[in-house]
């Protein structure tokens, strides 16, 4: 007999999977607990209300089946919310009609929270924890554990509250009629929620479908059928359940779980409406209510139990047969997917089952087709007797395999491999074979291509190495075993650690896991043959993998000579490469086009610009804007490295200027030399050039140095000749004076031509500073002090529109200078740089220590440590052309009358003579800044020239006069002789030394010039007198030192310089002083 077996569930009530997942909610859980209270609110109601005398007994109480149902498919974390969901809706349902006290609600609420709670517990813990009325297990256990003993608890507490409330009936009846309300509403609304819950979370779609139009033609069927029932008053309480029972039926078949709970509760629903309406003793003919009540709920009761036992069977038997059918769906599924080709055969040869791999193999349709066409017609002839031998085997009961070939229904020839096992009936009698196949055509031809590949692999002349995965070589070829010197078999037992240096066990599996990566590498490594000796080699290696295998083949060739070559080939490069970029002097390469190619450091450093920028230009290109030592531009044919290009002929020592980027124009030596290629042809030009930049300014500063030194020694000899004009028209305006007969008239005529005299003096001095040839008067001086001394003094000259700025060095700086020298040096430079702001400006004046090591950029400077002096003004500055004849006497910038051009030729003077220097850096808008450099040294000794003292002091001795300007000689003798001495003139060096012969015993003082001719100076004629009389005072008058200072350093004893001009009374005091105390003073002798 065929079991009655449902289709699936109509569309109307989606059949999914029945499965109560707490915790998972499809709604946040305020949501929930909101829709719980009104849930509880109107489930109250409609129960009151739906009850034929509305009082403390229901005829169901659907709110205990809602709690229960909403804690079982409710995670217990969240049974407070239904909990607290529970009392506000029974709150709202006492507050909108019941209006029971406080105490009897919350008791009665408080045992429905605890029925509910319990049963929950109690079904999860003995039945489910996640019931789903897959059995009639679960049904039985929710009707059992879920009302028959939970609500015990409720409907004691809720009799007694009736009882205390004034029910009428008794304690008895009250506790049975809440008992069977709160169980019924357990059967109707719990099965409800937990059958329909997991679709709760479904979105809902509006739309017709057969199977909704069944389920409501169901219902409504089910409404007129109990209407006409009731209507026609032929319905005895017995007799309700045959009216619904053929629609319950209806929907345990067609709709499961599901459809009964809709027609069980929609029922419960029309029977309390009837109870509403008064036709409640149309249904139960029982005399009161109260059995009446009783009466539907045992109807109801068991239309809702009942109906559920045979859907819930129906449900499970149904979903049984679906899940054999998916297993069988399943396993042939597996049997067409399988890949290889399974087959049953028949004792007698014919096909019984064969699955889609088969089908494809023999190239047919189905089945069918393969049963038509045969079996043994698809085997090739040359191996029908070994298939037929292996049919007999395994029809014997034993096993086998075959290698054959086939031909496909197309034609397609195939190899096959065949394991056949026989198949069984229930008698253990073998009925069938049963092959597993699989197509080895590929492998076959694998096979032959193997054995082809691997002939070509051990003739090839390359050497190859398969690596597994742990370093072992797997196999190698013949070219292998000949590079190393192994035999075959000795290398695949060996390790790439072992033949390979350069391969530790440690490296392997990081190189392993960069091929992975990669999929091939090629590098280069050292391996070690079977003699020890190593070789150098190249590797290309690639990773192959083979099912669950990976292997590495690894190219190996034999570069050790290549590379010793390429070692020699390199060190070359290198050395040249080294050469190239060490070497001072500039070098580039230039192809046939005179374009650069490759340029050295030196070149970047000397061009201003990198290899970058220098690669590409041409040597003719117009951005270098080459020039010739005259200025004039350089053409491009005339470029060294053109002139050897055209003429194939080394060019050197070509002297040309080029700009940098940024304007600095460098001086360069330039030789250029050809390239030739094997025929001769000139393919490249180098060219070399050194910076003479440097050594061109060295040479400027030592011609200029040098022209200094010329005007200066011209300006040294006009000032000596200048200083004897002087000194003698000084002297005899001076002995025109003391003449007293001379007349008034004439005294201020003399006055003004003296002070003209000693003007002219103060020009002539200038010049002996410029030319280095005045008297200093050396002492040693604080440098700071001095500089703060004379800047005092400048302020109030300067002007208030100059801001002066001093800053001096924290050290003591001694020096050994002329103080007056110093303050002229200070001051003509701090002038001149006010004139350079007649707008006004800032001038800084500032000194530190120097210490200065070679080398040196100017000639005249020298490594030591020095006094600095920085005076800087934020002036108009000067051009190159000024500063090349800045320090040139008369020479000046300034309108007529405002300048001499004797003030910085006077300053480079002082400076040299104080063995110093000086160094001048100025531009165009940028100011000016002189720097002095004075050497820190002890004092130099110099005897001073003793001030005029206010009388005139003579004597009686003899002193040997000896000048060969002869207007001097006279008139200083003529003074002499008025102050009472004995004079012996002489004009020159030899006529002195006659005079001192005959008369040197009488001798007590020598004046004696300087510079004499007949070849005796006047030093060498004081040191041979001094000789034969070491007492001899001797007095020197000259208009400049040098004599004394070179070999001397104005230290012999008993010497005294007098500079010319100088005025007679101060003479006086010398000679005075030289000849010791003598008589009381007395004045001149008159005419």
């Amino acid at each position: 007999m065929t079991p009655l077996v449902p289709s699936p569930p109509p569309a109307m009530f989606p059949a999914g999977a029945a499965t109560s997942v707490p915790g998972s909610p499809p709604w946040p859980v305020w949501v929930r607990g909101l829709i719980m209270t009104a849930a509880h609110w109107g489930g109250a109601e409609v129960s009151c209300l739906l009850t034929e005398k509305p009082n403390l007994e229901a005829s169901y109480w659907l709110p205990s089946g809602l709690i229960l149902g909403t804690l079982l498919v409710t995670a217990r974390r969240e049974w407070w919310v239904m909990v607290v969901a529970l009392f506000l809706g029974d709150e709202l349902f006492n507050l909108c009609g019941a209006q029971l006290p406080f105490m009897p609600w919350f008791v009665a609420t408080a045992g429905n929270a605890a029925a509910g709670l319990m049963g929950a517990w109690l079904i999860q813990r003995f039945i489910a924890f996640r019931i789903t009325l897959a059995s009639v297990r679960e049904l039985v256990g929710l009707v059992m554990l879920g009302g028959g003993v939970s609500l015990v608890v409720t409907a004691t507490i809720g009799a007694a509250m009736a009882r205390w409330l004034g029910s009428p009936a008794s304690y008895r009846e009250v506790w049975a009629s809440w008992y069977g309300a709160d169980l019924l509403g357990v059967i109707l609304i719990a099965p409800l929620i937990l059958v329909w819950h997991p679709t709760w979370a479904r979105p809902f779609h509006w739309g017709w479908s057969p199977g909704r139009a069944e389920g409501l033609a169901m219902v409504a069927g089910l409404c007129l059928c109990v209407f006409f029932a009731v209507g026609q008053d032929r319905v005895l309480g017995v007799g309700m359940r045959y009216v619904v029972l053929p629609f319950v039926v209806w929907a345990a078949l067609r709709f499961g779980p599901r459809g009964v709970t809709v027609v069980s509760l929609a029922v419960a629903l029309l029977v309390g409406w009837f109870f509403l309406t008064g036709q409640g003793e149309n249904v139960f003919r029982q005399a009161t209510a109260h059995d009446r009540n009783a009466q539907l709920q045992v109807a109801l009761a068991f239309i809702a139990f009942f109906g559920l036992i045979p859907a819930i069977v129906i449900a499970a038997q149904a979903r049984t047969e679906a899940e054999l059918r998916q297993e069988r769906n399943f396993h042939q599924a597996i049997f067409d997917s399988e890949p290889e080709w399974v087959t049953v055969i028949s004792a007698d040869g014919g096909l019984v089952q064969i699955n889609r791999a088969g089908l494809v193999v023999l190239e047919v349709a189905d089945i069918a087709e393969a049963r038509a066409f045969g079996v043994m017609n698809f085997v090739l002839p040359l191996d029908r007797e070994k298939f037929l031998g292996l049919m007999e085997r395994v029809m014997a009961g034993g096993h086998g395999e075959l290698a054959y070939q086939i031909r496909g229904k197309q034609g397609t020839v195939r190899w096959l491999e065949m394991n056949a096992t026989p198949l069984r009936d229930g008698d253990d009698r073998v009925t069938a074979l049963l092959g597993v196949t699989r197509d080895v055509t590929a492998r076959r031809q694998a096979e032959e291509a193997l054995r082809l590949a691997r002939f070509t692999v051990d003739n090839a002349t390359l050497a190859m190495f398969w690596v597994g995965p742990d370093a072992g070589i797997v196999d190698a070829n013949a070219a292998a075993s000949r590079l190393l010197g192994y035999e075959l078999a000795e290398l695949r037992g060996l390790r790439v650690p072992d033949i390979d240096v350069e391969f530790s066990a440690e490296r392997w599996p990081r190189h392993w896991a960069d091929l992975k990566s990669a999929a091939s590498l090629e590098f280069q490594s050292r391996q070690r043959k079977k003699d020890g000796s190593l070789i150098d080699v190249s590797i290309s290696t690639h990773h192959l993998r083979f099912g669950t295998g990976e292997l590495s083949c690894a190219f190996v060739q034999d570069i050790t000579e290549q590379k010793r070559a390429e070692d020699a080939r390199r060190k070359s490069e290198e050395q040249l490469k080294l050469i190239f970029s060490a070497v001072a002097d500039g070098i580039v390469v230039h192809d046939r086009d005179l374009a650069i190619i490759q340029c050295n450091a030196s070149a970047e450093r000397m061009l201003g610009l990198s290899a970058e920028e220098v690669t590409g230009r041409t040597s003719v290109d117009g951005r270098w804007r080459a020039v010739r030592e005259d200025g004039r531009p350089f053409p491009g044919e005339a470029h060294p490295a053109a002139v050897a290009l055209t003429t194939g002929r080394a060019v050197r020592d070509t002297v040309m200027g080029v700009h940098k980027p940024d304007g600095v124009l460098t001086w360069i030596s330039v030789n250029a030399e050809p390239l030739r290629d094997a025929r001769g042809g000139v393919t490249m030009v180098v060219s070399s050039f050194s910076d003479i930049t440097a050594s061109r300014a060295l040479q400027e500063q030592v011609r200029q140095a040098r022209k200094m030194e010329v005007v200066g020694q011209l300006a040294g000899g006009v000032a000596h000749d200048f200083n004897n004009i002087l000194t003698a028209m000084m002297l005899n305006i001076q002995f025109m004076e003391t003449d007293g007969r001379l007349p008034e008239e004439f005294r201020s005529p003399l006055d003004d031509l003296q002070g003209m005299a000693r003007r002219a003096a103060k020009l002539t001095e200038q010049l002996l500073l410029f030319a280095r040839r005045r008297v200093m008067q050396v002492q040693a001086l604080e440098f700071n002090a001095s500089i703060t001394s004379v800047v005092k003094l400048l302020r109030r000259l300067l002007g208030e529109h100059i801001a002066v700025e001093v800053r001096l060095a924290p050290e003591t700086l001694w020096i050994n200078a002329d103080g007056g020298m110093l303050d002229q040096v200070v001051m003509n430079l701090c002038v001149n740089a006010r004139d350079a702001m007649p707008e006004g400006g800032t001038l800084v004046i500032e000194t530190d220590l120097a210490q200065l090591g070679a080398p040196l950029a100017r000639a005249e400077a020298r490594p030591g440590r020095f006094a600095r002096l920085r005076v800087s003004d934020t002036g108009s500055g000067m051009t190159p052309e000024v500063l090349a004849h800045l320090f040139e006497p008369f020479f000046t910038t300034k309108e007529v009358g405002k300048g001499t051009g004797l003030g910085l030729a006077t300053v480079h003077g002082i400076i040299h003579q104080h063995e110093g220097w000086l160094e001048v850096e100025s531009a165009p808008g940028r100011g000016s800044t002189f720097t002095v450099y004075l050497p820190l040294a002890p004092a130099v000794e110099k005897a001073p020239v003793a001030e005029p003292r206010a009388e005139l002091r003579g004597g009686t001795e003899t002193i040997l006069l000896v000048e060969d300007e002869e207007a001097v000689r006279l008139v200083a003798s003529s003074l002499l002789r008025r102050l009472g001495y004995r004079v012996l003139e002489a004009s020159h060096g030899p006529e002195a030394l006659g005079i001192w012969e005959t008369r040197g015993a009488e001798i007590d003082l020598l004046i004696t010039d300087m510079v004499m001719p007949q070849g005796l100076t006047g030093m060498a004629l004081a040191q041979k007198l001094q000789r034969e009389k070491p007492t001899l005072g001797v007095i020197l008058m000259s208009g400049y030192n040098e004599e004394i200072l070179r070999g001397h350093g104005g230290r012999t004893t008993g010497l005294t310089l007098v500079a010319k001009p100088f005025e007679f009374p101060a003479f006086a005091a010398v000679v005075r002083e030289k000849l010791g105390p003598g008589p009381a003073p007395a004045g001149v002798a008159k005419g």
